[in-house]
């Protein structure tokens, strides 16, 4: 009787791994994300604290100080720049720490309407970029405003000038310092950007890996994807780009954390660059390692803006027609 073959049992195929794509790499990033923004509430919510038994300490001398404005210093520029009072470094904690709350409302507000609007937070599409670019605007403009509402001396300071002189007065004014500002600093940063991506790319060629596009923001290649144009919500993310990215990033960046430290350290220079290098390493993720170098820059051409004009607004501006400039400059 032959013996009976025992039947062969064939072995579990290996499943290959995943392709390495934009969604599952945001998904792989947004544990760690998620913990950095925990870390900074915590920071946040301790720093607050800080502020709030120094002002008991002090007594409300402080927090009037910042509710009704403070006098600038005239040896310290054009600038909304620090003030004559004694509290000069507890005044710039507090409108810091200001920006530091409309910076974690983004992603709170991003996270909200992301969930309200049930797309996944990964969804990496046109359409969940502009909900969550809606949260994201939405949340930080209530925390500002709230700020300029609640302590109203505080818009001077960042510097929201008056229309003591008329509206349309003070807006060709502002648009004309702008367009000033940008026809001098503009080529000096496409001229950094254009040299860094040259260093990028003969890098890349020297080490074996692939050489950097001409699109350096995540947000610009997906408006330059195939078929891209013909969705409403690409016009929608254009504007998000064009308006809500300056208005939103130069209030926190420039008007609160710039004049913040400004008032802390007294130093003009450093409060430009705490600001500049702060606002490059918040882009990290954003853009290649090499277009970082190029924000800072572009960051110090915004600062130096403000203290010589002493307008927030000139910022604003100028990092609209930026921002419109390279989308122009991605789609030819």
């Amino acid at each position: 009787m032959a013996a009976q073959e025992e039947p062969t049992v064939a072995a579990p195929e290996a499943v290959p791994a995943p392709p390495k794509t934009p969604e599952n790499a945001a998904e792989a990033a947004g544990g760690s994300s998620a913990w950095v923004s925990v870390a900074l509430l915590a920071a946040g919510l301790l720093s607050w604290l800080w502020v709030l038994r120094l002002a008991a300490r002090e007594g409300r001398g402080m927090l009037e100080s910042v509710r009704w404005g403070a006098l600038r210093d005239a040896d310290h520029g054009k600038g909304p720049g620090a003030s004559r009072g004694v509290q000069s470094n507890q005044i710039g904690m507090v409108l810091v720490l200001c920006g530091m709350a409309a910076w974690l409302a983004q992603a709170l507000g991003a996270s909200i309407a992301l969930g309200l609007s049930g797309l996944p937070l990964a969804a990496g599409s046109l359409r969940a970029g502009v909900v969550g670019q809606a949260g994201a605007y939405a949340g930080s403009l209530l925390v500002l405003g709230g700020v300029l509402l609640v302590l109203p001396g505080s818009a001077r300071m960042v510097g929201l000038v008056g229309f003591g002189r008329g509206i349309a007065r003070e807006f060709w004014e502002t648009l004309r310092r702008a367009a000033a500002w940008m026809i001098v600093a503009g080529p000096a940063v496409y001229l950094i950007g254009a040299a860094s991506l040259w260093v990028a790319r003969v890098v890349a060629r020297m080490s074996g890996g692939d050489e950097p596009g001409q699109v350096a923001h995540q947000t610009l290649a997906k408006l330059t994807e195939p078929g891209a144009a013909s969705s409403v919500w690409w016009w929608l993310t254009v504007v998000g780009v064009v308006v809500g990215a300056p208005l939103v990033e130069e209030f926190i960046y420039r008007g609160f954390l710039q004049t913040g430290v400004l008032k802390m350290t007294r130093s003009a220079p450093a409060a430009i660059g705490i600001t500049s290098a702060v606002f490059a390493v918040a882009h990290v993720g954003a853009v290649p390692w090499h277009a970082v170098f190029t924000l800072f820059c572009l960051s110090v051409a915004f600062g130096l803006a403000l203290e010589r004009t002493g307008r927030l607004w000139v910022c604003v501006l100028m990092h609209a027609a930026f921002n419109a400039a390279n989308v122009g400059l991605s789609m030819v």
